[in-house]
């Protein structure tokens, strides 16, 4: 069984939290959020994908970098239609 370190994100339709888990830094099993992840971690996710396993959304990470040095990290819900 191996270590990991982990991203914990509400799915934006439902509330349900997926993981992302990634072996990027020092994987003691901490778990993070979007505002708490280490850029390595961040870095490592970009573009990662899955599913909430309560709607069905699909999630992607996706790196978004400003003029300034820090990155943030934003969560994309694909809009489906109602109809």
């Amino acid at each position: 069984m191996g270590c990991f370190d982990s991203l914990l994100v509400k799915c934006k339709k439902c509330g349900e939290e997926l993981e992302f888990q990634s072996k990027a830094d020092e994987c003691w099993q901490r778990e993070f959020t979007l505002s708490t992840c280490p850029p390595k971690i961040i870095v490592d996710l970009d573009g990662e994908i899955q599913e909430c396993g309560n709607c069905g959304t699909q999630i992607k990470l996706v790196l978004a970098t400003r003029p300034t040095i820090r990155a943030e990290i934003y969560v994309d819900a694909e809009d489906e239609d109602d109809e």
